[in-house]
C-alpha cells in the first residue's frame, strides 16, 4: 500500500528537479541585473510600501502659532520691566512715554486700514519678487496675521518639493531654511508698478471716494469715459454709469505682473480695497492679501505665490503687534505696578517726618528729658534702617505751648537733627497744639528737597 505513494512522490520530485534545472539554465543565459539603490537583503519581501514616494508626500506641519510667540514675549517683558524701572520715578515716566510710542505704529496702521486706506496699504506691499506657485491651505485665527500656509511647489525647478516649516535634518528642509533666511523662494517672477498719469483722461482707471450723496459707492472702481459739464462719466465695474466730480476720483495705480509659469508676462492689473486683482490678461480670478497672490478659479484654484523678502503685511503686522504688546505692558508697569523691589534697601521710599514736641507747663522737667531721649532714639533707629543715603530721611521739629515754635525746619542733615534735640529747651505755658499742627502741615507741603529715588 505504501509503494504507489513512494512512486508518486518520486515522480513529483523528478518533475520539480527538471523545472528547477530549466529555471537555472534560463537564469544563466540572462544577464545579471543588480538593484540600483540600496544594499541587497536576505529579509523576506513584503508588499508594504516603506518609502514616502510610494505612499505620497505628506503635508508639512502647521507653523508655530504667532500667539505662542506673543505669550513668550509677554512673560519675558513682565519679568524684566519691574526691575528695569527700579524705584526711580523718572524711569517710570520714561517707560510710560516709551510704551505709548511702541503702540502708535500698530494703531496707526489699523486706523489707516479702517478709514479707507487699506487699498493704499496693499499697493505699498504689492511690488516685489514672488515665489513659484504652490498649493496652500487656510490657517485659523490662532495663526493671525498669517492667513495661508504654502505646502508644495507646483512650478519651476522646485516643483514637487514639500515646504517644511519645522525642524528637520533632510536636505530639502535645510535648503528651505536658507531660503527662509533670505525671505523665501524668488524664482516665480516679480510685480512692478507701471508709470501712472496723474491727470484724468478717457480710459483712466479710477477709484471713487468722499461721496456724500452716495456713500455706498466709496471705494468702487471704474473707468473714465467722457467729460461732461464738469464731471467725468465713469463706467463702474458693476456696469453702472455715474457722473462724478474730479475731486472725488483718484487714479488707480496699475501694476505689471510677470510670473511666466502660471500668470503670464507683463500682465497689467489693478487692485481694489479688498485686494482683488482686475485685469483683462489675468488667466484666473486672483487676489492679494498683503503677503501672497492667491488664485480663486481655474485649474490653479487655491494655489498661492508668496511674496519674497520681509516687506509683507503678515511679517510687518507681527512686528507691530509685538511692539504694541510690549508697549501695553510697559505702560502697565509704569502706571499700575509699584516700583520694582530689587532689595529691601531700595524698596524704601524717602521719609519726611515732623515731630510735634509738647513743651507746655504740664510736662515736668523729668518727662521733658525722657521725651527728648526717646526722640533721639527714634531718629537713630530710622537711620539704622534707611542707611546713610543722602535725602532718604528728612526730619523737622515743632514745639508747642502757648504758640507753635519751629525749632528745626525739615532737613536731611541728621547731625543737625541730633544736635538740635540735645539743645532744645522747654518753653512752658499753655497747651495749644492747633497752631503746631498747622505749622507741621506747612512744612511738609513746602519741603521738596527729597531724594529722587
Amino acid at each position: 500500500s505504501q509503494q504507489p505513494a513512494t512512486s508518486s512522490c518520486s515522480i513529483s520530485t523528478k518533475t520539480m528537479m527538471a523545472s528547477s534545472t530549466s529555471t537555472i539554465a534560463e537564469a544563466a543565459a540572462a544577464p545579471l541585473v543588480l538593484p540600483n539603490s540600496g544594499p541587497s537583503t536576505l529579509a523576506p519581501h513584503r508588499d508594504v510600501p516603506d518609502s514616502q514616494d510610494e505612499v505620497g508626500p505628506q503635508e508639512p506641519q502647521p507653523p508655530v502659532p504667532f500667539l505662542l510667540f506673543l505669550l513668550a514675549v509677554s512673560a519675558g517683558v513682565l519679568a524684566v520691566l519691574p526691575f528695569l524701572g527700579g524705584c526711580n520715578v523718572h524711569i517710570h515716566r520714561f517707560l510710560l512715554a516709551m510704551g505709548a510710542l511702541f503702540i502708535m505704529p500698530f494703531l496707526g496702521m489699523q486706523v489707516l486700514s479702517l478709514c479707507g486706506g487699506r487699498a493704499w496699504l496693499l499697493e505699498r506691499f504689492f511690488e516685489g519678487e514672488y515665489s513659484e506657485g504652490a498649493t496652500s491651505r487656510a490657517l485659523p485665527c490662532l495663526w493671525h496675521p498669517e492667513k495661508i500656509q504654502i505646502l508644495q511647489y507646483t512650478t519651476g525647478e522646485v516643483a514637487g518639493r514639500t515646504i517644511e516649516t519645522y525642524a528637520a535634518f533632510e536636505t530639502t528642509a535645510i535648503v528651505e531654511y536658507v531660503e527662509t533666511a533670505r525671505g523665501g523662494n524668488r524664482d516665480g517672477g516679480h510685480v512692478a508698478r507701471e508709470e501712472a498719469k496723474s491727470e484724468l483722461q478717457p480710459g483712466s482707471a479710477v477709484r471713487l471716494f468722499g461721496l456724500k450723496t452716495a456713500p455706498q459707492l466709496n471705494g468702487c472702481q471704474g473707468t473714465c469715459q467722457t467729460w461732461l459739464a464738469g464731471r467725468w462719466r465713469v463706467l463702474l465695474q458693476n456696469g453702472e454709469m455715474k457722473d462724478v466730480k474730479p475731486a472725488n476720483l483718484a487714479v488707480i495705480r496699475k501694476f505689471s505682473v510677470t510670473i511666466p509659469a502660471s500668470i503670464g508676462t507683463n500682465v497689467s492689473v489693478t487692485m481694489d480695497s479688498h485686494g482683488t486683482l482686475n485685469g483683462h490678461g489675468l488667466p484666473f480670478e486672483a487676489s492679494f492679501d498683503g503677503s501672497s497672490i492667491v488664485a480663486h478659479s481655474g485649474p490653479r484654484e487655491g494655489q498661492a505665490w508668496r511674496k519674497a523678502g520681509y516687506w509683507r503685511v503678515d511679517f510687518v503686522s507681527k512686528v507691530l503687534i509685538a511692539f504694541a504688546i510690549v508697549g501695553i505692558q510697559t505702560m502697565f508697569v509704569a502706571t499700575v505696578l509699584p516700583p520694582g523691589v530689587i532689595s529691601a534697601h531700595s524698596a524704601r521710599l524717602p521719609l519726611k517726618a515732623v515731630f510735634l514736641v509738647d513743651g507746655s507747663g504740664s510736662v515736668t522737667p523729668q518727662q521733658w528729658k525722657t521725651g527728648r531721649r526717646a526722640n533721639q532714639q527714634f531718629v537713630s533707629d530710622f537711620a539704622k534702617v534707611y542707611g546713610s543715603d543722602e535725602g532718604k530721611l528728612n526730619f523737622g521739629f515743632v514745639q508747642f505751648s502757648d504758640a507753635a515754635f519751629v525749632e528745626l525746619p525739615l532737613t536731611s542733615d541728621l547731625d543737625s537733627v541730633t544736635t538740635r534735640l540735645g539743645s532744645m529747651t522747654q518753653r512752658g505755658g499753655d497747651t495749644n497744639f492747633a497752631d503746631a499742627l498747622g505749622a507741621c502741615q506747612t512744612m511738609l507741603d513746602g519741603y521738596t528737597q527729597v531724594a529722587d529715588n
